[in-house]
């Protein structure tokens, strides 16, 4: 399983070193599925096709979401932070 973040400032799935993701589908039968919230693209996870691998898409996904979240919120409360600068 491989997972994409959607890179906001360049308009694109990127990985986590922030390198393009083409979301192709692979060869051997697995594919992409973009994960959303509020119709806004978060990440994109590249599964099997099978039904038994749902359940794990799922977690994934959820994990996923929430990962990125957490990043979100970190990084707010680190530009609201006051300078500790003298």
């Amino acid at each position: 399983m491989s997972l994409a973040y959607w890179g906001s400032d360049q308009r694109r799935f990127v990985d986590a070193d922030g390198r393009p993701v083409a979301l192709l589908d692979d060869r051997d039968g697995r594919l992409w599925t973009v994960i959303k919230r509020d119709a806004q693209p978060v990440a994109a996870i590249l599964h099997a096709a099978d039904v038994e691998a749902e359940s794990e898409l799922i977690q994934a996904a959820a994990a996923a979401a929430l990962t990125l979240e957490n990043e979100r919120l970190a990084a707010e409360l680190a530009a609201s932070a006051p300078s500790t600068d003298v």
